[in-house]
């Protein structure tokens, strides 16, 4: 009797041990989907625009 008791919560065990598992495995998946995004969303990027003021002075003579 104590033994089906003991091998019955063994198995719960496992079940409880393998669930954890595999809520590890999704939440693993969920955190590098999110910093993928994040370090997406993040890249900077700048825009250089040349500008040029050309003065024309004429020379007295």
């Amino acid at each position: 009797m104590v033994e089906k008791q003991i091998n019955s919560l063994k198995q719960k065990l496992k079940k409880a041990e393998q669930n954890i598992f595999f809520e590890k495995m999704g939440i693993e998946q969920e955190c590098e989907e999110k910093i993928e995004k994040l370090i997406k969303d993040s890249e900077m990027s700048a825009k250089v625009n040349r500008e040029f003021i050309i003065k024309v002075r004429r020379e007295r003579q």
